[in-house]
């Protein structure tokens, strides 16, 4: 008896070590360095890999079953939507307090593309990407690169401020600001294009929303030209990306003027800035299309003077978001538009540029 009780033991105590070691194997990783090849990155990083805007992204495609990342940030708390093989799977809050994110784990065997996007704007803070880690076995392969490039420069409406709040009294937080939501994210990946993304909240194109905030001062014509837009010394390679399309929604803060604490905006001063911001696209991208986009907020009377500048450039297409007609789905955080509105807006949006562009 003692002997088949031990001999029973040992079997147990080499299955146990057996599966020790399996658990062991299947977590066993190897790291992928932020410089490598295979990487694809849309979007404004720095040479050491920091970004902030809305929407910066990077691409790994590999034949394996397991992915993490390496992120670190100082700020408070900055979220992710991981996206898996074409569908967003889950959201990670990036904070000071971790650096290893597990983003797949137990995927099928066989090739695999996972992205990590980033939902909230720059105002959040900086991040760092420092490599993935794949499991030991795993293979590294080239992107596929898409087929089309976009650019949008916009305010917290592109940004997707609180499109996931569930009452319009909300602000705007990491949890409920979506940016893999936002009308022209969707845009893009419905003509199959990769997109960057350069917005902020209460920016304008002639001037920003605050009171006090003077005509030309960090508008976001001067945010364009940098890498990190909280940096000013961070300059952007205007070059470096050369998209066949640009969604511009600039205005909703132009037309701000608080308790008539500010004057009236003029079609003069608007119309200026505008014309200046797409001269410089126009010469760095000869060819590319400007689809002048405002709403579903205040709109008037930016929405004429812009319906009027498209007759003025045929490289200019005026694109005006209806209301909210009622409809409180399509109502977000303070009062800016949900998902629900956004699809909307990205299908109208869509339609205008297959049109203009012949896709």
């Amino acid at each position: 008896m003692l002997i088949k009780r031990n001999t029973g033991l040992s079997i147990l105590f080499v299955t146990l070590l057996t599966s020790l070691a399996t658990m062991v194997q299947a977590v066993e990783t190897q790291a992928i360095s932020p410089n490598d090849p295979n990487l694809q990155y849309v979007g404004r990083f720095t040479s050491d890999f920091k970004s902030s805007w809305t929407g910066s992204t990077v691409r790994c495609h590999f034949d394996g079953t397991f992915i993490a990342a390496k992120l670190l940030t100082h700020n408070k708390k900055i979220a992710y939507a991981v996206i898996v093989d074409g569908k967003p799977t889950k959201t990670i809050m990036v904070t000071p307090k971790s650096s290893y994110y597990v983003l797949a784990e137990n995927l099928p065997a066989g090739q695999h593309t996972v992205e990590l996007f980033r939902r909230c704007e720059a105002y959040f803070g900086i991040v760092r990407f420092e490599g993935f880690e794949v499991n030991k076995t795993a293979k590294l392969l080239p992107v596929t690169v898409a087929k089309r490039k976009v650019m949008v420069i916009g305010d917290s409406i592109t940004c997707a401020y609180g499109s996931e709040a569930t009452d319009k009294s909300q602000g705007n937080t990491a949890e409920n600001e979506n940016g893999y939501m936002s009308y022209a994210a969707i845009t893009a990946r419905n003509v199959e294009a990769d997109i960057m993304m350069v917005c902020w909240s209460g920016r304008g194109m002639y001037r920003n929303r605050g009171i006090n905030d003077k005509p030309g001062v960090e508008t976001m014509p001067v945010l364009f030209d940098r890498i990190i837009p909280q940096d000013k010394n961070s300059k952007w390679d205007i070059d470096s990306y050369k998209p066949d399309v640009v969604i511009i929604n600039l205005g909703t803060n132009d037309l701000y003027r608080g308790k008539d604490q500010k004057p009236a905006l003029t079609q003069e001063n608007y119309l200026g800035a505008y014309r200046d911001m797409v001269a410089k696209l126009k010469t760095t991208y000869p060819g590319v299309q400007v689809f002048a986009c405002i709403g579903p907020m205040a709109q008037k009377p930016v929405s004429d003077w812009l319906t009027e500048y498209q007759n003025e450039d045929e490289a200019v297409h005026a694109v005006i978001f209806p209301g909210y007609n009622g409809v409180n789905e399509d109502i977000g955080g303070h009062w800016h538009p949900s998902n629900s509105k956004m699809i909307k807006m990205a299908d109208q949006l869509t339609g205008e540029i297959k049109k203009v562009m012949k896709w």
